[in-house]
């Protein structure tokens, strides 16, 4: 009796073994979903001062040049507005098309300035975010994370995943596309 319950239990025992080493790990299978939010890590990152400070004062120096090309074309319309009456049409029509080139030019700058301070940022949260983004997957792959996801409203949703999970190939088998 004693040997056939000690058959059994190392029948068992074995057959369980073959088993786990021909399946799959359970864990394997299954997807591991953690959640992090980048906006709150990238302002954590004490890198993230020195990037503030480049782009106040780089800010700054738009608005000071914006502040004196508004403040120029502020004088001349007030000028113009008190000379018109006086001015013949020809010299009124061309001070009225030099105000109006201005008013051009200061929407043209605004428009370069928050350009060029849209890119300056992009360059200088390049680092960051990538320094955010080889941590996640790290902490990713050493905790076994299968997918990560981003908490943050309109930044891109999934952060990491386990290339096993892509289903692109399995898709267009379904849609009968090699």
């Amino acid at each position: 009796m004693l040997r056939n319950a000690l058959f059994i239990f190392f029948g068992l025992l074995l057959g369980g073994l073959t088993l786990m080493a021909v399946m799959p790990n359970e864990r394997a299978g299954q997807a591991a979903v953690g959640y992090a939010s980048v906006r709150n890590l990238v302002s954590r990152l004490p890198e993230l001062s020195d990037v503030n400070t480049t782009m106040d004062t780089l800010r700054q120096e738009f608005t000071d040049e914006l502040q004196s090309m508004v403040g120029e074309f502020q004088l001349k319309s007030e000028n113009f507005q008190k000379q018109s009456a006086m001015l013949n049409d020809v010299i009124r029509e061309s001070k009225r098309a030099e105000l109006q080139k201005m008013e051009r030019s200061i929407t043209e700058f605004q428009d370069k300035a928050n350009e060029a301070l849209s890119e300056r940022e992009g360059e200088l949260m390049s680092p960051l975010l990538n320094k955010v983004q080889t941590a996640i997957d790290k902490v990713a792959r050493s905790r076994g994370y299968t997918h990560v996801f981003n908490l943050d409203v309109g930044a891109p949703l999934l952060l990491y995943a386990e290339p096993q999970f892509r289903i692109d190939s399995l898709v267009l088998l379904e849609l009968n596309i090699k």
